[in-house]
């Protein structure tokens, strides 16, 4: 781990992750501030992952709590200026990254500011278990 960075991670799973199922996520990045997110996707059979750049948020999710790696880290969970939310309705947005495939899917950005994005993880089989882990991390 990078001493010079702060971390914090968000992560959804579900065991019995079906064809209708979906993990939404919505991020939206603050005016200031150089941000980089990694998103790890792991699944037991194949999965479809896509980042959107400029979504729009038209109902919005369950607020969720990015935690901090580093425990004794002056930024309190709850207060992070990167705002991350799931289970919303969330559209439009430009294709960054589409990812098909089983087992591990990986890939990380350099956030623009003032810019949502959205991340979604969909089962392509019934009986799949899932698990979508969201990494952040800030030059300090």
């Amino acid at each position: 781990m990078d001493e010079n960075r702060q971390y914090w991670v968000y992560s959804l799973a579900e065991a019995d992750f079906d064809i209708a199922d979906a993990f939404a996520v919505a991020i939206t990045t603050p005016a200031a501030g150089s941000y980089k997110l990694k998103v790890d996707g792991y699944a037991s059979t194949t999965c479809t992952e896509v980042w959107y750049e400029g979504a729009t948020i038209g109902a919005a999710g369950t607020a969720a709590v990015w935690r901090s790696v580093v425990r004794s880290d002056a930024l309190s969970d709850a207060s992070h200026p990167v705002l991350i939310e799931y289970a919303g309705t969330y559209t439009g947005g430009t294709v960054i990254f589409t990812k098909v495939d089983r087992d591990e899917h990986s890939m990380e950005f350099v956030l623009k500011p003032s810019t949502i994005y959205r991340v979604t993880f969909t089962s392509a089989a019934d009986n799949n278990a899932a698990t979508l882990q969201l990494k952040l991390s800030k030059r300090r």
